[in-house]
């Protein structure tokens, strides 16, 4: 995967509205996102942290596909990602469907997931 060998939007956004760390202890990944969110979209989203290639590259594919995008289309994000690794990854954003990749790997679907989870605990407030 590019985004494996090269993630875009890795570092912090320089003045975060929201932030949020989560971990994936069977992997070892830590994954802090940082967003600069208005009142109806996402200027700027950012992700660091170390861990496996999956998890790393799954956190720049979210933070590509979410920049930009209004609040209401982020709600859609968990549901995009479970089509992705269990549902029908035919009604994805083209900007996710590298992650129907990972549908072949179940015991690596934490890793997958981790981004959505920080993304949901950073934009309900929960700092991690």
């Amino acid at each position: 995967m590019q985004h494996a060998r090269a993630p875009t939007r890795r570092g912090r956004v320089a003045n975060p509205t929201h932030e949020a760390t989560g971990t994936n202890r069977p992997c070892g990944d830590r994954l802090t996102l940082t967003l600069d969110v208005n009142a109806d979209h996402i200027r700027a989203a950012r992700f660091d942290g170390e861990g496996c290639a999956l998890a790393m590259a799954t956190a720049s594919i979210v933070c590509d596909h979410l920049e930009g995008q209004p609040l209401t289309a982020v709600a859609r994000v968990r549901t995009h990602v479970d089509a992705a690794l269990v549902g029908s990854p035919t009604d994805l954003p083209e900007s996710l469907a590298p992650l129907a990749a990972a549908r072949a790997f179940p015991a690596r679907h934490a890793c997958v997931c981790l981004a959505v989870q920080v993304l949901e605990r950073a934009l309900h407030g929960e700092a991690g």
